[in-house]
């Protein structure tokens, strides 16, 4: 007889979005993700209220450096994979535990008023920072570790395309088709 976990209430993560589900493990299969599940009798169960659940991301043919429960692919460090939800949250998943380190969100609208979308691109690490740019013109610099933000400035144009690091140089291209380089 197979033992099963149910998972409910967390966030969960996909390539498409957010909700909030309930995840049935059975044995080693995830058997169901959805609202209100029913658990088989002698299932574990597991309050995942205000954590992130990530079904399948320990599978070894789950491949996180393909875009993933965001807008852009994630970043690879040693410790971490470093990633951008399209609800405006930047998640540090472990390499080891396939566990949420830490989440940051990040500025969802320009204008509350009219909900203009902010769009995040990124991250990218260098120099021991996470670096994001913002369609708006946002340029932020997080800690990999604690996702503290470290640093922010605004730029003119707002940001199209994540940024590229080259020879200790940041380039970032705008919406009007400029090569911006920072050093």
């Amino acid at each position: 007889m197979s033992s099963s976990i149910l998972i409910r209430g967390g966030t969960v993560v996909r390539a498409t979005g957010e909700t909030r589900e309930d995840v049935l493990i059975v044995g080693e299969t995830i058997a169901a993700v959805g609202t209100g599940l029913d658990a088989p009798a002698g299932t574990r169960e597991i309050d995942a209220s205000g954590a992130y659940v990530m079904p399948g991301g320990i599978d070894p043919h789950t491949h996180l450096e393909l875009p993933f429960g965001g807008t852009q692919m994630a970043w690879p460090s040693v410790q971490h994979y470093f990633m951008t939800t399209d609800t405006g949250r930047l998640i540090a998943v472990d390499r080891d535990t396939g566990g949420v380190a830490w989440a940051r969100s990040l500025p969802k609208y320009a204008d509350a008023v009219r909900l203009d979308r902010v769009e995040w691109f990124g991250p990218v690490l260098a120099a021991n920072r996470l670096v994001l740019v913002s369609s708006t013109g946002n340029i932020v610099t997080i800690s990999p570790t604690t996702g503290r933000l470290l640093g922010r400035v605004v730029g003119r144009d707002g940001f199209v395309a994540p940024p590229v690091i080259v020879d200790n140089t940041m380039l970032l291209v705008t919406e009007n088709g400029d090569l911006v380089a920072y050093r």
